[in-house]
């Protein structure tokens, strides 16, 4: 077909229903000799026009749709854009409240840990204290200052109640900065290789661009058969 022909789409239906039918066509179609190789090349061509048809029959649907998912998509993101600040305003300062909070809560646990153990020490020393003076032996002061001493109980006062459904939650996230301490781990076995992944963007255009000429270390350049289809 010559270029300045316009190909004239057939109806939904009829679209479907020609599909449908193709797969078990071209597998009725099996390449033995030139004629059947012509047989399938020919075929091969009817199903790349048919593929520009169903194309051409869907692009003014799929632009209505687009541009109404697009409008829709508009009204939402221009209704939640002041919802999400607000969320992140509250969010950052309710986090960081309660971080101080809990900064807090540890600085009060640990002043009193502190002092229960400094009490705990003035005990024993008066126990020593009075060992000694009623004239008991080094052994029984030895045996005085090798009793295991109770565990102090801790009671401080939470800085902070919760607000009902309101949680926090630590979270962790990594970022790799140097990527070649990190790629020498994986190879001296310290880390599983999973945490590399290769750019196979780049890695494909280096291989299209050097046609596998140059051996990159851990890659394989595979060489495949592209069948393309012209316009008739």
């Amino acid at each position: 077909m010559s270029s300045n022909v316009i190909e004239i789409t057939p109806p939904a239906d009829e679209l479907k229903q020609t599909a449908l039918t193709l797969p078990q066509q071209a597998k009725a179609i099996i390449i033995t000799d030139q004629a059947t190789y012509e047989a399938a090349a020919e075929k091969l061509l009817g199903v790349a026009a048919l593929r520009r048809q169903i194309v051409e029959y869907h692009k003014p649907l799929k632009q209505k749709a687009h541009e109404a998912h697009a409008a829709i998509c508009a009204a939402e993101a221009g209704m939640l854009a002041p919802v999400a600040e607000a969320e992140m305003i509250l969010k950052r300062g309710i986090g960081t409240y309660q971080a101080e909070q809990a900064r807090i809560q540890e600085q009060r646990e640990r002043e009193a840990r502190e002092k229960a153990e400094r009490e705990a020490a003035e005990l024993l020393e008066q126990q020593l204290e009075a060992a000694e003076a009623e004239g008991a032996t080094p052994e029984e002061v030895q045996a005085i200052i090798e009793q295991p001493a109770p565990a102090p109980v801790i009671r401080v006062e939470p800085t902070i109640q919760r607000a009902a459904g309101i949680s926090t939650a630590k979270i962790y996230r990594a970022e790799v900065f140097d990527i070649k301490k990190l790629a020498r781990a994986v190879a001296d076995g310290c880390v599983a290789a999973t945490l590399i992944e290769g750019n196979t963007v780049a890695l494909n255009q280096l291989a299209r661009a050097t046609k596998g000429s140059v051996a990159i270390p851990g890659v394989r350049v595979i060489e495949e058969q592209a069948v393309r289809v012209a316009r008739r």
